[in-house]
C-alpha cells in the first residue's frame, strides 16, 4: 500500500515539473511583438492611389520562438481609415491581434503635368457649328474645353487660348473651342459659338481622324419619336421625358470617319459625318457637355442614313 502511494507521489511530482517547464517555455506560436516595416511606408501617397498603396505597407510579426514573419496590412486593420481620403498628414493605428502599431502617412494631390498645344485659325473655322468664321479680332476671347477622350469620369475644364496655343493636362486629348464675348468668363451659356469635337495629336489640334475628308449631313431630331423611344434605365420605372428647361440635348454618334462623338442638338437638328451608322439621343443636365456622367435620360439606338447632306434617324428594331 505504501509502495503504491509512493509511485502516485512520484507521478504527481513529475506532472508538476512538466507543467512548470511548459509554462516557463511559453507558447512558441504566441506573438511577442509587432513592428512597422518602415521601408514599406511611402514618403507621400497621392489621393488617386491611396487604396493601392495602403495594402503595400508591411508589418513584422515576431513569435515566441524567435521566428519573424512579414505581412502586408489590410484595410480592415486600420482605424480612422476614412480620414485617409483627405489631403494632409494623418496618424492612424494598425490593429493586429491584440497589438497596435502607429502609422503616419502624408496624403497629397498628384501634381498636374501640363503640355503646350498649338492650333490654327483654319482648324477652328472649318469646325465651327454656327459661324462661318471667327468674329472680328479684339471682340472675343477664345477658350478650349479639354478632356480625356472616352473617359467621361475624368471630367474636363476650360483653358484660355493665347496667340495660337494653350496649356492642358498631359493626358487630355479631346478639344472643343468655345468663342466667348470679350472679357466674359468661359461657360456653355452666353457663348458666341463653339466647334465640333477635335483632337490633340503630337502637340497640335486637328480634326478627329487626321486629314480624312469629312462630308457632313444635317440630321433632324423629331421629339415625338425621341419620346416614343426613351430607354428604361431603372427596372420597373417607366422612362419619362425630363422637364423642359432642365436639360440640353445631345446626339451620341458612332460608326463614322470621326469616330464616336457627342454632338449638341440645337433647334431640333445636329450636324455629323454623313457616314455615321447609328446614334442615341441623350438628355444632359442643362449647361453641361455631353457625357454619360451627367445624363438624365436617353433613347434606345437609332440607325442613321444620309444622302445629299440630309440625314435621317430610324428606330433600331
Amino acid at each position: 500500500m505504501k509502495k503504491r502511494n509512493f509511485i502516485k507521489t512520484i507521478f504527481a511530482c513529475f506532472a508538476l515539473v512538466l507543467t512548470l517547464a511548459l509554462t516557463s517555455c511559453g507558447d512558441p506560436d504566441a506573438i511577442e511583438s509587432v513592428a512597422l516595416v518602415e521601408t514599406s511606408v511611402p514618403e507621400v501617397i497621392y489621393t488617386d492611389e491611396v487604396s493601392k498603396k495602403l495594402t503595400e505597407i508591411q508589418i513584422e510579426v515576431t513569435k515566441g520562438n524567435g521566428d519573424k514573419e512579414v505581412i502586408n496590412i489590410t484595410k480592415n486593420m486600420i482605424d480612422k481609415l476614412s480620414s485617409l481620403t483627405k489631403v494632409g498628414v494623418h496618424t492612424v493605428n494598425i490593429l493586429y491581434k491584440e497589438f497596435e502599431v502607429e502609422l503616419t502617412l502624408t496624403i497629397e494631390t498628384r501634381p498636374i503635368v501640363t503640355k503646350t498645344v498649338t492650333y490654327t485659325t483654319e482648324v477652328i473655322e472649318n469646325n465651327l457649328k454656327s459661324l462661318t468664321e471667327l468674329p472680328e479680332e479684339g471682340t472675343y476671347d477664345l477658350y478650349v474645353w479639354s478632356w480625356i477622350e472616352g473617359i467621361s469620369d475624368e471630367g474636363g475644364a476650360f483653358f484660355l487660348c493665347n496667340n495660337g496655343s494653350f496649356e492642358v493636362p498631359e493626358k487630355y486629348d479631346g478639344v472643343v473651342f468655345v468663342v466667348m464675348p470679350k472679357g466674359t468668363e468661359a461657360s456653355w451659356d452666353g457663348k458666341l459659338d463653339q466647334s465640333y469635337d477635335l483632337e490633340i495629336f503630337e502637340g497640335k489640334v486637328r480634326e478627329i481622324g487626321g486629314s480624312v475628308e469629312i462630308v457632313k449631313a444635317t440630321f433632324t431630331v423629331d421629339m415625338s419619336v425621341v419620346e416614343a423611344n426613351l430607354k428604361t434605365i431603372e427596372e420597373g420605372v417607366p422612362a419619362t421625358m425630363p422637364e423642359e428647361g432642365t436639360y440640353d440635348l445631345y446626339a451620341y454618334v458612332w460608326g463614322g470617319k470621326r469616330g464616336d462623338q457627342w454632338i449638341l442638338v440645337e433647334n431640333g437638328q445636329f450636324e455629323a459625318d454623313e457616314t455615321i451608322s447609328g446614334c442615341v439621343i441623350v438628355f444632359v443636365y442643362a449647361g453641361y457637355p455631353g457625357s454619360w456622367t451627367d445624363m438624365i435620360a436617353q433613347t434606345n439606338d437609332f440607325n442613321t442614313t444620309a444622302a445629299n447632306g440630309v440625314g435621317t434617324l430610324t428606330p433600331k428594331a
